[in-house]
């Protein structure tokens, strides 16, 4: 077994070495690591090697159930505030249905939305990708959602006296 030199980071006042390719790159070339103070508060990996090795440990592990249910489990915490298990039991208590439209809602994927209160935060209802972007787009506010009705009301194509 050889005994390596490994070279210390180098790090001035504007630049540092990268852990992994050595190179000498500005600090924008590096995320942000409060906990790397010997680097100034950057990462020992540059963005670019950073990168690289998440892709590389993604596409090693992306067909596995328990990493897509743990990325899963992340984002939906990450973006909700609850754990899997509590989304995937209010979708189910829901009858995994859209709350306005009544469609049916696979318990994964990108049509199904729980929807949330954007001045409070709070939980709402899990809504498909249509009801939840119509939502969006009126900005929550039943005024607008009120005159859109009386619109369509007005434009319907039963009322023949408006024609």
């Amino acid at each position: 077994m050889t005994n390596q030199f490994v070279s210390p980071q180098v790090v001035t006042d504007t630049h540092k070495t990268c852990s992994k390719c050595k190179e000498f790159k500005p600090f924008t070339a590096f995320h942000l690591d409060k906990k790397n103070p010997k680097g100034k508060g950057y990462a020992y990996y540059c963005k670019e090697c950073a990168n690289a090795n998440t892709r590389k440990h993604h596409n090693l592990h992306k067909d596995s159930y328990e990493y897509q249910k743990k990325k899963k489990n992340s984002q939906v915490k990450r973006t909700y505030g609850i754990d899997l298990t509590e989304y995937t039991n209010k979708l189910i208590q829901q009858g995994c249905k859209c709350a306005i439209c009544k469609i049916d809602l696979p318990i994964s994927g990108l049509f199904t939305h729980l929807d949330h209160d954007h001045s409070s935060g709070k939980l709402r209802d899990f809504l498909c990708t249509n009801c939840n972007r119509g939502l969006g787009h009126f900005q929550d506010n039943k005024e607008i959602l009120m005159s859109a009705i009386e619109y369509l009301e007005l434009h319907s194509i039963t009322d023949t006296t408006k024609i």
